[in-house]
């Protein structure tokens, strides 16, 4: 079952490729609470042919940076794992037993990190050309 809308602590635990191998799933697990141990996967579509997607993608990895005090953007969402921050957690009125992030957040109480640039949207080509060859949605064979 998902997780009730709300605020919850969180260490992100894991990235990985998501199986249609046109983004990446980064993991956050609850680290309190009644719900503590508990998943909630968030889909990073970077690879569409839709730029919305993308742009959404772009927008939550973001977030999660300026959640977790990492300045800028990355290429790779693997410098994400083993930090923490809030999320705030809606039920997906599709399917009631998943859950959407809607926001990522320094955690309450905690130093704040320090305030990330402004960061554009590169493009897919500028995208392609800075993520390393060993992240996870790095088709075998794809050229770079």
């Amino acid at each position: 079952p998902a997780l009730p809308a709300g605020n919850y602590n969180v260490m992100i635990t894991k990235e990985f490729m998501a199986a249609s191998q046109n983004g990446v799933n980064v993991e956050h697990t609850v680290m309190d609470g009644p719900h503590e141990g508990r998943t909630v996967l968030h889909w990073l579509g970077f690879f569409h042919d839709d730029p919305k997607p993308i742009a959404l993608a772009w927008d939550a990895l973001q977030q999660m940076c300026q959640a977790v005090g990492v300045a800028g953007v990355v290429a790779d969402c693997n410098i994400l794992v083993g930090k923490t921050c809030q999320i705030s957690v809606i039920v997906q009125t599709k399917d009631p037993t998943r859950n959407n992030i809607k926001a990522w957040s320094p955690i309450e109480g905690a130093a704040a990190p320090a305030p990330a640039p402004a960061a554009e949207m590169p493009s897919p080509a500028a995208i392609q050309q800075a993520v390393p060859d060993t992240a996870p949605w790095k088709k075998p064979g794809a050229a770079a």
